[in-house]
């Protein structure tokens, strides 16, 4: 599992099944050209530990699309593999989603 050389600002861990574990990482969002990119990381359960990015107009948009598609990631593995994931005990993943029926 390879880091960026970035600036970690946030971490959380999930629970699956109850023994199971997921952890997310995002790292600071730095310039790309005009934009911005903003790396993170999942790792267990079906990832890998791979580092991915998203990007954003602004430091905020990449750091909210990181937000988002990680959030979307996790209810989509909830869905399809039918596997209860929690955070703090709850269903609610407190993570924004991407609106894919809009």
């Amino acid at each position: 599992m390879s880091e960026p050389s970035h600036q970690l600002i946030g971490e959380r861990s999930f629970q699956v099944d109850g023994t199971d574990e997921i952890l997310v990482k995002i790292f600071a969002p730095i310039p790309d050209g005009e934009n911005f990119r903003c790396y993170y990381l999942i790792a267990g359960l079906s990832w890998p530990g791979r580092l991915r990015y998203t990007m954003g107009v602004d430091a905020i948009g990449a750091l909210y699309n990181a937000l988002r598609v990680v959030g979307s990631d996790m209810r989509e593995v909830r869905d399809t593999l039918g596997r209860d994931i929690t955070y703090l005990g709850q269903p609610d993943l407190d993570l924004p989603t991407l609106d894919v029926h809009g």
